[in-house]
C-alpha cells in the first residue's frame, strides 16, 4: 500500500532535534518521511544538490515547512547570481522547497517558532528601519519569507510553536481531518456519479421523447415543422446564454468592461468560437490594452474558469447548421465572426 509522503523542510543544525522527532512521529503515523540527511532523495550527479530536492517535492504528498531563527544558506541558483556571500535579499534553499510545494499546490503544514512569530510582529511596524537588530532572527529575510507565506491563501497552514509537541499535536489533529474530509468527498463522488447516472437515463428519454414529437410533427404539421424547431431552439438559445451571462467569469467581464461590451450574446458566441482564452477576449471586442491589463491580473484564475465554461456550455455542438449559428444575434448587433 502507498503511504503519504511528506518532505520535511527547515534548516539543519538549529532544529536537527525537531527533524528527528518528526521523523519518528510521522513513521508512527504512517507516513513516509523525506528528510535529506537520511539519503531519502535521489540526488542528480547532472544537478545541484539543492535542486535533486526541489525534484523530489514533486513525488511527495505534503510538505512540513518548519521556521526557526536561522534563514539557511542560499539556493544554488542564487549562488550563481550572487556568490557564496550574498549580502542582498536572497533565496534560501528553505524558502526554494517552499515555494516548489505551492507551485506542485500539495497541502503545506508551517510551523514558525514563537519568539520569531513575535518577532514578525515587530518587523511589519517598522519595515523601513534598517537600523533594528533583532534578537531571535540571523537574518531579516526570514521576515520576508513569513510575508511571502502570509499572501498565500490556499493549501497552506500556519502555526506558531514553542515545543515539538506542539508540532506533533496539531499534526495529529490535521491528519486525522484530512481523512474525514477525504472518506467525505468518496461519499459525495458516489452521489455524484449516481446523479450523473440519472442524469444520462433522463437524457436518453428526453432525445427519445424528442425524436418521436419530431416524427409525428414531420407527419402531422409537414410545412410548419422547420418554423417550430428554429423557434424553439432560438428559446433554448436565450435561456443558455441567460444562464451563460450569470457565471462569475462573465458577470465579470461584463461589469468591468462596459460600457465597451454591450451585449452577452456577443461575449457568449466569442466563447464559443474561441480557442483560448486570449482569443476569447479578443472575440468579445475588447481592446489590446484591456485584455493585456487583465490577462496580467487574472491569468491563472481566468484560464482556469474559461476551460470550465467552454466544458460546460460547448462541450457538445449544438443541432443549428453552421450558417445559422449567429442568426439569433438581434438586427444592428456586431457579428462575432466578422467584426
Amino acid at each position: 500500500m502507498v503511504k503519504p509522503r511528506v518532505f520535511v523542510s527547515s534548516t539543519y543544525y538549529d532544529l536537527k532535534h525537531i527533524r528527528n522527532y518528526l521523523e519518528d512521529f510521522l513513521e508512527t503515523m504512517g507516513y513516509d518521511p523525506v528528510l535529506f540527511e537520511k539519503g531519502e532523495i535521489p540526488y542528480s550527479p547532472n544537478i545541484a544538490l539543492d535542486q535533486s530536492c526541489y525534484e523530489e517535492i514533486k513525488n511527495c504528498h505534503m510538505l512540513i515547512l518548519i521556521i526557526g531563527g536561522h534563514y539557511g544558506s542560499p539556493s544554488s541558483e542564487d549562488i550563481q547570481k550572487y556568490g557564496k556571500n550574498p549580502i542582498e535579499y536572497y533565496n534560501s534553499i528553505t524558502k526554494k522547497e517552499f515555494e516548489q510545494a505551492v507551485k506542485e499546490k500539495i497541502p503545506i503544514f508551517i510551523f514558525i517558532d514563537k519568539s520569531v512569530y513575535i518577532e514578525y510582529k515587530t518587523y511589519t511596524k517598522n519595515r523601513e528601519m534598517d537600523s533594528i537588530h533583532y534578537a531571535h532572527v540571523d537574518n531579516v529575510n526570514i521576515f520576508k519569507l513569513i510575508d511571502e507565506i502570509f499572501q498565500i491563501k490556499i493549501n497552506v497552514i500556519i502555526q506558531p510553536f514553542e515545543d515539538i509537541e506542539n508540532i506533533t499535536e496539531f499534526l495529529r489533529e490535521q491528519f486525522a481531518g484530512l481523512f474525514a474530509e477525504y472518506i467525505s468527498n468518496k461519499k459525495r463522488e458516489q452521489e455524484f456519479a449516481d446523479l450523473e447516472d440519472r442524469i444520462s437515463d433522463l437524457k436518453e428519454i428526453t432525445e427519445s421523447l424528442r425524436e418521436y414529437t419530431t416524427s409525428i410533427m414531420k407527419k402531422i404539421q409537414p410545412e410548419e415543422y422547420t418554423q417550430i424547431v428554429r423557434n424553439e431552439q432560438r428559446r433554448w438559445e436565450i435561456r443558455k446564454i441567460s444562464r451563460f451571462s450569470r457565471e462569475p467569469l462573465i458577470e465579470y467581464i461584463l461589469d468591468a468592461f462596459e460600457p465597451d461590451i454591450r451585449n452577452r450574446k456577443i461575449v457568449y458566441y466569442a466563447m464559443k468560437e474561441s480557442s483560448d482564452l486570449n482569443d476569447f477576449l479578443q472575440k468579445s471586442l475588447l481592446r489590446s490594452e484591456q485584455i493585456d491589463e487583465f490577462l496580467k491580473a487574472n491569468s491563472d484564475i481566468a484560464s482556469r474558469d474559461y476551460n470550465d465554461l467552454k466544458r460546460k456550455y460547448f462541450g457538445e455542438s449544438l443541432d443549428e447548421s453552421d450558417e445559422d449559428k449567429f442568426d439569433m444575434l438581434e438586427d444592428g448587433e456586431p457579428n462575432i465572426s466578422n467584426p
